[in-house]
């Protein structure tokens, strides 16, 4: 499972193809591209993208496919060669757990935002502010 300590991420973006780089990510923080606003971490993210993690620095990389790196010879921004492959992105599988954790407590939360009972019987638009109770 992931570390929940913050690490710098570099994600590749599927949309629009430009590097987003993010200080201090921790899993469930919502990450969209600074260029085209697509969320950055999705569910198929492992079919399209692989995961680099450097060993010294622990900088994460999520690149496209395409993306060419060499083991042991691609450069790290720490300068360091020991950049390893992950087999999947337990970075993207923390995060879209959280979110998911998320999305079914707030469907479980009540409607805060309605502050009142709903009047169905109104029979004129101008009724509605007519009625208002912040306004007695």
């Amino acid at each position: 499972m992931y570390s929940s300590e913050p690490r710098d991420v570099l994600i590749e973006c599927s949309g629009c193809g430009i590097e987003n780089q993010f200080a201090s990510f921790t899993p469930g923080n919502f990450l969209v591209c600074n260029q085209c606003r697509e969320k950055l971490l999705h569910a198929s993210i492992d079919e399209t993208h692989k995961e680099y993690v450097c060993e010294d620095c622990g900088f994460t990389m999520i690149l496209n496919n395409d993306t060419k790196v060499e083991i042991g010879e691609s450069d790290c921004k720490c300068g360091s060669k020991n950049i390893i492959e992950m087999e999947s992105s337990s970075l993207t599988a923390e995060t879209l757990e959280i979110e998911a954790r998320d999305e079914e407590e707030e469907l479980d939360e009540d409607d805060w935002y309605r502050s009142g009972t709903v009047i169905d019987d109104l029979d004129d638009y101008n009724n509605l502010f007519d009625n208002d109770p912040g306004s007695n």
